[in-house]
C-alpha cells in the first residue's frame, strides 16, 4: 500500500474524530495515526491506502473536509532509510 498524509483545517473535538474512526473503512484504506492541533484548528491525518482516489472517496462519503492529500514516504530516522 502507499502512505498518505492528509492536511485539514477544520473545527473538531476529540469525539467528533473517535465517531470518524469507529465508522467503518473502506477495503483499501488504513487511518493509522492524526496528529492534532486543536487549539488552531489543524489536522493531520496519516494513512495506508491503495490510491489518492480512494481516500478522496472516503472523505466525499462521510462528508469530511480537506485542505490536501499528499502521498508521502517515511524516513526512519533511527536506520536512516526510506521505508
Amino acid at each position: 500500500m502507499l502512505h498518505f498524509m492528509t492536511t485539514h483545517s477544520a473545527s473538531s473535538t476529540l469525539g467528533a474524530l473517535t465517531a470518524v474512526a469507529n465508522s467503518p473503512m473502506p477495503e483499501g484504506i488504513l487511518w493509522k495515526m492524526t496528529y492534532s492541533d486543536f487549539e488552531n484548528n489543524q489536522f493531520f491525518l496519516y494513512f495506508d491506502a491503495i490510491s489518492k482516489e480512494a481516500i478522496e472517496g472516503f472523505f466525499k462519503k462521510n462528508g469530511i473536509a480537506y485542505d490536501g492529500i499528499h502521498k508521502v514516504v517515511t524516513f526512519n530516522v533511527v536506520k536512516h532509510e526510506l521505508e
